[in-house]
C-alpha cells in the first residue's frame, strides 16, 4: 500500500490535482511512460478499490495528502504494483464483491458505480461498504447477501478509529497525569 501511495503521489504531484480518467491514464502511460494504457487503468482501478482515490464529476481526486508522501524525482513504480498485495483486507474485498455483484446485474460500469458510491459515502457521511450496500439496493440489489460482512468491516473500522483516538489522547492524557483507560471490545 505505500508504494501505492508513493505512485500515485508521484503521480499528483507532477501532474494535476484532479485529472480527468483519460489524462491520468495518459499521464502514466504516455507522459510518465511507467505503463501501457491498459496498465494504467489497471493502476487506476487498484487505487479506486483501495480507497486512495475517488472519481467525483468524471475527475480522479486523491483521497489521502499525497504532498505529505516523500517521493524522489526520479521515482519509477514496480510491474509488481499491478498485482494485489496478498491477502487483501476484508474491507477491499467485500467492496469490490458488492460492486461485481451490482455490475453483473445492471449495465453500468464499475467505474460509474464507485463514483455513485463516492457520492452516496459524501453525502451521507457514511463508510463506503454501506454506501455500496446502499446503491445495491437503490439497484435492485438485495443487501442480505453482504450485509452480516459489511458490518463486521465498519466494527473494525470504528474500533480502529477508537484504537488510534485512544493511542492519541493517552499520550496527552498520560502527559497530563491522568489514569489511562484500556477499552475492551467483545
Amino acid at each position: 500500500m505505500d508504494e501505492l501511495k508513493k505512485c500515485l503521489s508521484h503521480i499528483f504531484i507532477y501532474g494535476s490535482k484532479r485529472l480527468s480518467e483519460k489524462d491520468f491514464i495518459f499521464f502514466i502511460s504516455m507522459e510518465l511512460r511507467w505503463f501501457s494504457p491498459k496498465d494504467a487503468k489497471r493502476l487506476l482501478d487498484i487505487a479506486l478499490e483501495n480507497e486512495l482515490l475517488s472519481l467525483e464529476d468524471g475527475k480522479v481526486k486523491p483521497n489521502f495528502n499525497y504532498k505529505e508522501i516523500d517521493v524522489p524525482t526520479d521515482y519509477r513504480p514496480s510491474k509488481n504494483i499491478l498485482i494485489p498485495s496478498p491477502p487483501e483486507k476484508l474491507e477491499k474485498n467485500i467492496l469490490s464483491t458488492i460492486v461485481d455483484e451490482i455490475a453483473a446485474h445492471t449495465s453500468i460500469e464499475k467505474k460509474e458505480l464507485f463514483s455513485m458510491i463516492n457520492k452516496k459515502r459524501e453525502r451521507m457521511n457514511i463508510g463506503i461498504e454501506v454506501a455500496a450496500l446502499l446503491v445495491g439496493m437503490e439497484l435492485g440489489i438485495p443487501p442480505s447477501k453482504f450485509i452480516n460482512e459489511v458490518m463486521d468491516v465498519t466494527i473494525e473500522k470504528a474500533k480502529d478509529m477508537v484504537d488510534s483516538s485512544y493511542s492519541s489522547s493517552s499520550s496527552s492524557s498520560s502527559s497530563n497525569g491522568l489514569r489511562e483507560r484500556k477499552i475492551k471490545w467483545y
